[in-house]
């Protein structure tokens, strides 16, 4: 282990509470980081998500939790608490299921194992498995009007079982929102790049579930043909995700996300125009 990582380890450990050992750093995002704990009452591995707290009030991420709580299609919270770093900054914790991989990482190595045998198995079975589960989660949270807005397939977590069953949940509410009335105004810039709805890449502030059906639409096709429908390289951009939205980059690269969607689908019709015309 690097020292630099030594010193991230030992800097987030001081603010964890000691039930938890920092096994090591699952992953990473604009706001907060996940890291793989071990609970030491139990033994058990978990999941815990630290982001830095700016408001007294519960996060808007905890709340859409506490309300899609009970679902078999969603990621829980086992457990919220908060803490402070050595420099006085208070950070939330929300402690989860650690499920084993995510969807992400799941379709590299199918993709990886086609290469190496292109007469790999037939993939149709567990598709359709995940897929209904998937559907199904996001069913969940627009029951309970919870925007998801940044579904894709690192926020896709699959625990695969030694008996061959495979259940699939929707993580990461950090980007989740309540509808709470009609023509609300939003931010237009959520969501990772390839999965982003068309409204979205035009600006739109006001829109509605749908922009969760467009993501939703784009990680069914991927299941399906194993590669991101809509994966859309910046030429001579250096942000370091392409999926991803930069203050510097967003622009043009939702330019080129937007002639990516006309090539395959086409130029919109005055109708589908007309239907996006509440921009930002």
């Amino acid at each position: 282990m690097s020292a630099a990582i030594d010193i991230l380890y030992s800097n987030e450990a001081r603010s964890i509470r000691p039930q938890f050992h920092v096994e090591k750093l699952l992953g990473q995002g604009t706001f907060g980081k996940v890291y793989l704990v071990r609970d030491t009452s139990t033994g058990k591995l978990k999941a815990l998500k630290r982001t830095q707290k700016w408001k007294r009030t519960a996060s808007r991420e905890v709340l859409c939790m506490e309300e899609s709580r009970g679902s078999a299609s969603l990621v829980a919270a086992d457990s919220i608490f908060y803490s402070t770093t050595p420099g006085g900054f208070t950070v939330q914790n929300v402690l989860m299921e650690y499920m084993g991989c995510s969807l992400q990482s799941f379709l590299s190595k199918i993709r990886k194992e086609r290469r190496a045998d292109n007469s790999a198995g037939n993939t149709f079975p567990w598709i359709r498995h995940m897929a209904s589960q998937i559907v199904h989660g996001v069913y969940e949270l627009h029951s309970r009007g919870i925007l998801h807005r940044d579904l894709k397939p690192e926020n896709v977590l699959i625990d695969d079982k030694p008996n061959g069953s495979m259940t699939v949940r929707i993580c990461d509410m950090g980007s989740s929102k309540r509808l709470t009335y009609k023509d609300e105004h939003s931010m237009p810039y959520i969501c990772s790049r390839w999965y982003r709805a068309p409204e979205l890449l035009l600006g739109a502030t006001q829109y509605s579930m749908a922009v969760d059906l467009w993501s939703l639409g784009c990680l069914l096709a991927e299941l399906i043909c194993l590669r991101p429908l809509l994966e859309c390289e910046v030429p001579f951009c250096t942000q370091a995700k392409p999926a991803e939205h930069t203050r510097e980059s967003g622009f043009a690269s939702e330019v080129f996300q937007l002639m990516a969607l006309v090539e395959l689908l086409g130029s919109p019709n005055e109708c589908e125009k007309r239907g996006n015309t509440t921009m930002g």
